[in-house]
C-alpha cells in the first residue's frame, strides 16, 4: 500500500513538472555556450566544422565580431 501511494505521488509530481529548458533551442544554446570553452582544441575544431555545416550558420555570424 505504501509503495502504491509513493508511486502515485511520484507520478503526479512528474506529470506536473515543467519541461527542462535544455530540450528546446534556448536551453541547448546555453548548455553549448557553457561547454564550448571547456573543449580541447582538436574537439573544438571538429565542433566548429559541424556548426559550419548548418544551413543557418551564415545568419548566425552575420554582423558578429570576427576573431
Amino acid at each position: 500500500m505504501r509503495s502504491a501511494i509513493f508511486a502515485g505521488s511520484l507520478l503526479s509530481i512528474l506529470v506536473q513538472a515543467p519541461p527542462a529548458l535544455a530540450w528546446w533551442d534556448k536551453g541547448h544554446m546555453e548548455i553549448a555556450a557553457a561547454a564550448y570553452p571547456l573543449l580541447d582544441p582538436p574537439v573544438r575544431a571538429k565542433v566548429n566544422a559541424l556548426i559550419m555545416m548548418n544551413p543557418y550558420y551564415p545568419s548566425w555570424i552575420a554582423g558578429g565580431d570576427e576573431g
